[in-house]
């Protein structure tokens, strides 16, 4: 895991110097790139980075999270939960209903994610890990730029074609529907 997150580091800082050629090349009114902090509560949450490549002239973005993730795993049957953490990558666009890329907008995402869960109890260790993908997360939010400064607060839910799970985990016990709520800070350049 720490070698996407080297990997991931290195694309992002890219594409930031890479954004900086191209702004300082253009007028100081045609931003078109938002780099945020993202934190939402969903099954599993996350709390990542957020890169937006904005199109104002089609009122529209394109978007990568890459986000550190946490779930919890619980078995009734057997009367215990445990914790998992991993990762989730989303590829998505952002349509904007107001000009100049803020505002009111509807977005939807590919997503990808993996959680390991490796606990010992009395009764012996639970390993395993459980992955989805998803290409269904519609999603509703609002950007209010302050300055240079976004703030995005969103709600989407998120159905999860789940992957099978290895090790001890088993799907039944995992839901397909995800609510989700978050919060991006970000920076526009």
């Amino acid at each position: 895991m720490n070698k996407i997150f080297t990997i991931t580091a290195f694309i992002l800082s890219t594409l930031v110097m890479h954004a900086q050629d191209v702004v300082s090349n253009q007028s100081a009114s045609s931003k078109i790139f938002t780099v945020s902090l993202n934190a939402m509560a969903s099954d599993p949450s996350q709390l990542g980075v957020s890169l937006e490549y904005n199109e104002p002239e089609k009122h529209r973005s394109a978007l990568a999270n890459i986000s550190y993730a946490g779930m919890n795993y619980n078995v009734n049957q057997y009367g215990f939960d445990i914790n998992g953490y991993g990762f989730a990558i989303e590829l998505g666009v952002k349509h904007y209903h107001m000009e100049n890329i803020k505002g009111l907008y509807t977005a939807n995402y590919f997503s990808y994610g993996s959680i390991k869960f490796d606990k010992n109890f009395d009764f012996g260790r639970f390993e395993g890990t459980y992955s989805y993908f998803s290409l269904f997360n519609p999603e509703l939010g609002y950007k209010f730029m302050l300055g240079n400064i976004s703030v995005d607060p969103f709600l989407g839910a998120m159905w999860k074609i789940e992957i099978k799970g290895q090790g001890d985990i088993d799907n039944r016990y995992t839901d397909e529907w995800a609510v989700r709520a978050g919060l991006k800070i970000g920076y526009q350049f």
